[in-house]
């Protein structure tokens, strides 16, 4: 899960300016290891505002091919 979860913050991190990605990366470094409770709650708020952003048209989720 651990490799997984490197991939994944390194897509998000590669969608902002390197400025912004390295400033999030320190900060990831200096805050150390999240409670799960605490990953699962910031998770489910990241989940409601996309929904809430797609709802109001501000975004479009295109669902990628399975396979």
């Amino acid at each position: 899960a651990s490799a997984d979860m490197a991939e994944t913050v390194e897509f998000i991190l590669s969608a902002m300016s390197k400025r912004l990605a390295d400033q999030l990366r320190e900060e990831m470094e200096t805050l150390g290891k999240v409670k799960p409770k605490e990953a699962e709650a910031a998770m489910n708020a990241v989940v409601t505002a996309i929904r809430e952003l797609e709802a109001a048209g501000e975004i479009l989720l295109i669902a990628g091919e399975e396979g």
